[in-house]
């Protein structure tokens, strides 16, 4: 894990599952801690960049933030959709 490490919210499904590092595979909100801890052990000023898409739950990212605090993860970013107001054009 470099400087900034990525959860991906986008495809969050009913289970919490969250998608790490532009990972493609699920990450239980269970195993959140450990990977949240073993980025802070590889790099203390880890960044956490959370990727939310609208139609996510905001307790679920909010959980993940919390964990993310508790692993010691002290700078939380966020990358938000730019929505089109003008027509497509």
């Amino acid at each position: 894990v470099g400087s900034e490490m990525c959860i991906r919210d986008r495809s969050v499904d009913d289970k919490g599952q969250y998608f790490i590092d532009r990972g493609t595979t699920p990450t239980p909100k269970e195993q959140l801690a450990a990977a949240f801890s073993a980025a802070v052990t590889k790099n203390p000023d880890v960044i956490l960049a959370v990727d939310a898409s609208k139609d996510v739950d905001y307790g679920t990212v909010i959980q993940a933030i919390d964990i993310a605090k508790e692993a010691k993860i002290k700078k939380i970013g966020f990358n938000t959709e730019v929505k089109n107001t003008n027509g497509g054009q």
